[in-house]
């Protein structure tokens, strides 16, 4: 915004000059701008670290880990943000640690799309069994 005399022949009346699309700190058009690519997803997945899964957990990935430790209140609206974060932290960490087997963490969302929980699926029953008796 800059002081112009305004059509009306009133001085010190701020209005905006030019059009919405410039930037009134830099003075740039921010129209001729150049737009940045969209976000590849399969490069970035090919950056991704060996062991690190993603996607979803389909009908394949379910079979191949049928047990499972469903935990309802591990969300972030129940536990806060910082304990929540730490909470699946300490589970991956446990899981990356102990399980020899496969392993899935799937989400569980409610109707609306929030998050309530997670579903950590294992290949092997023993594996399962010690994390649900640890979390």
């Amino acid at each position: 915004m800059t002081k112009r005399i305004s059509p009306n022949g009133l001085s010190g009346v701020p209005t905006l000059h030019g059009s919405a699309q410039e930037d009134t700190a830099s003075g740039e058009r921010l129209l001729n701008k150049r737009m940045r690519s969209p976000l590849d997803m399969s490069k970035l997945n090919q950056k991704l670290p060996p062991g690190v899964k993603h996607g979803f957990v389909d009908e394949t990935r379910r079979t191949a880990t049928p047990y499972c430790v469903r935990q309802d209140s591990l969300c972030e609206d129940a536990l806060g943000q910082e304990q929540f974060y730490q909470d699946r932290a300490e589970r991956r960490l446990w899981i990356i640690e102990h399980c020899v087997g496969e392993h899935e963490i799937e989400p569980i969302r409610d109707a609306h799309g929030c998050l309530t929980g997670f579903v950590y699926r294992f290949a092997d029953a023993d594996e399962a069994f010690v994390f649900r008796m640890r979390f």
